[in-house]
């Protein structure tokens, strides 16, 4: 990589990323997302704020998910 070449700035791995930003981060729609939570495919999450709470992916779980995705 060229020193004018721009690198990725480096992940947070404990940000906590909204399922819009996870979506568009993997490129799938949010009926897919859902489909995924069904089907107990989907990374690692957390609900804030109790059962019905926003759910919250941390950046750690995604890149494990990834990971382990493609082996």
């Amino acid at each position: 990589m060229s020193a004018t070449e721009a690198r990725p700035a480096p992940h947070n791995p404990n940000e906590m990323l909204t399922v819009a930003e996870v979506c568009r981060e993997l490129r799938i729609s949010r009926s897919t997302w859902d489909r995924m939570i069904r089907l107990q495919r989907a990374p690692k999450f957390k609900r804030m704020g109790g059962k019905r709470g926003e759910i919250r992916v941390r950046r750690r779980w995604l890149d494990e998910w990834l990971e382990g995705a493609t082996r």
